[in-house]
């Protein structure tokens, strides 16, 4: 019984490193998809000049992954937009439909908001290409310390339960 509560445990530490992989994995995905899904609202934006609730509504059908499921909630929410001001309708969206991004990439995402559809299109397409710029930044850190850091996360779950392990027995 003892042997089985020491494996479990150790189990438990090795279950803490895949939790972190996975949601390490899906962070990255999310931030190629929202710099993809982004790239693409400001080529409509400049080349066709798409009107914004149209948009959203293109990008809910055709995005996937991350940005597919913020862009669907923010599709639903338009629903409010004569009630309440667009921005605060894409903040609250970027706030629950995103909880895989860091608290400043969600800001970042969020600022988007104060933008879209309230200036010029030069300025919306510079505001797209800062916060695709500062997501593709990020998203090029986090895959250049994504070896070291999954070792050293293996490496510590791995020595945490080979140590309980062994204290256990």
């Amino acid at each position: 019984m003892k042997l089985a509560g020491v494996m479990l445990t150790f189990l438990g530490c090795v279950s803490a490193a895949l939790t972190w992989t996975r949601s390490r994995k899906a962070r990255l995905g999310a931030l190629d998809r929202l710099a993809q899904a982004l790239g693409r609202m400001e080529a409509e934006i400049t080349a066709k000049a798409v009107p914004l609730p149209a948009l959203i509504t293109g990008l809910a059908e055709s995005a996937d992954g991350a940005a597919g499921r913020f862009f669907r909630a923010l599709s639903a929410a338009l629903n409010e937009l004569g009630e309440r001001p667009f921005a605060a309708l894409w903040a609250e969206t970027v706030q629950s439909s995103l909880p895989e991004l860091s608290r400043s990439e969600r800001a970042a995402i969020a600022e988007l908001g104060n933008v879209l559809g309230r200036y010029p299109i030069p300025r919306q397409q510079e505001a797209l290409a800062c916060c695709r710029a500062a997501l593709l930044h990020n998203l090029e850190n986090a895959r250049g310390r994504e070896r070291e850091d999954g070792r050293l996360v293996w490496g510590l779950a791995l020595s945490a339960g080979a140590l309980i392990l062994i204290v256990l027995i």
